[in-house]
């Protein structure tokens, strides 16, 4: 396996360093400035500027030598990571704090200069208070790029948010690891999820869920199962979904108190699911998870539930179509 391949695409990708030091040289920071105009999906805002910061980071990391207004630079990159981390809706931090951090302290802060706006950060926001440790910093500074392993190089580029990229990488690392283990298996789904390939992850889930069923404990049986059926869904592979549901029920039932853990409840949201997207299994499929699913449904999360509402009336069932609705409006008080 060629490592070099690995680590010279995050080189490609940290080079970009050098062209930002050159903007911001030039009396240009619009590129590293916090600048909260990013929207997540789902609500809330983030600084369209961190990955750039992080680059610069990472660049100064592990250039041989620290440019002339190093000092200078390193403080500004840090007051703009605080003015981040205090507004971004979902807080958290990352390395490109870490690493600024490390930085300024080890080159620049023997008298302590510094400690009032490490203290800062410190402070900016919940994730940052419990997680982020100044002194601990410096462990960063001994990351060297050619001690990158395929797998590290694979989770850098994802958190540059350089997709394509990562995914080129993970491809790549398949072909040069052909899974044999467990771990292998799950090292390759990690893979995968983190740089969305997601629907390259079913032969993985089925060798799992066999390995499982070799040793027929009934919790590590129906958990891998679980996951293979979940991914079936996903993929839109319905009756193979429903097959693996018949198998896991032999084991899922062997599991002490199955119905109340959230293993039991993903059963149920996928038995809810088969109803709707087979019509002609739907049935048989609602007769086989009924029984339990209407004597349960205040530990079922909301998205459950309305699965289940609309299962039960695709069935014409408007008793437990009643229960479901009576529990989701007792959820949602």
């Amino acid at each position: 396996m060629d490592e070099n391949f690995y680590r010279n695409a995050v080189r490609m990708a940290v080079s970009k360093g050098e062209e930002l030091l050159e903007q911001i040289n030039c009396g240009d920071v619009s590129q590293v400035r916090c600048d909260m105009s990013g929207e997540y999906k789902g609500g809330g805002f983030y600084d369209v500027n961190s990955l750039n910061r992080l680059i610069i980071a990472r660049y100064l990391l592990w250039s041989e030598k620290m440019p002339d207004n190093a000092e200078e630079l390193l403080y500004m990159l840090m007051e703009e990571e605080i003015s981040a981390r205090k507004s971004d809706s979902f807080q958290g931090f990352g390395d490109g704090l870490k690493i600024l951090t490390a930085l300024l302290d080890h080159y620049y802060n023997e008298d302590g200069r510094y400690d009032g706006l490490f203290h800062q950060a410190k402070d900016a926001n919940f994730d940052t208070a419990c997680g982020y440790e100044p002194k601990q910093c410096g462990k960063i500074l001994s990351e060297r790029i050619d001690e990158l392993s395929p797998v590290d190089c694979i989770f850098m580029l994802t958190d540059l948010e350089l997709y394509d990229e990562a995914g080129k990488l993970a491809e790549k690392y398949a072909e040069d690891n052909p899974p044999k283990t467990e771990y292998d298996h799950k090292m390759l789904i990690c893979i995968n999820n983190f740089t969305g390939r997601k629907q390259f992850n079913l032969p993985y889930y089925e060798a799992l869920a066999d390995m499982k069923l070799e040793r027929e404990d009934p919790w590590e049986v129906s958990s891998a199962l679980s996951d293979l059926i979940d991914a079936y869904i996903r993929s839109g592979e319905y009756n193979k979904a429903y097959l693996a549901m018949g198998r896991a029920r032999v084991y899922l039932f062997k599991v002490s108190e199955w119905n109340e853990c959230g293993l039991g409840r993903n059963y149920f949201e996928y038995a809810a699911e088969l109803v709707c997207t087979m019509p002609e299994k739907a049935r048989s499929i609602w007769e086989e998870w009924r029984y339990f699913s209407v004597k349960f449904p205040d530990d079922m999360s909301i998205n459950c539930l309305k699965k289940h509402i609309r299962a039960a009336e695709a069935v014409g069932d408007t008793e437990a179509t009643h229960i479901f609705r009576s529990a989701l409006d007792k959820t949602m008080e």
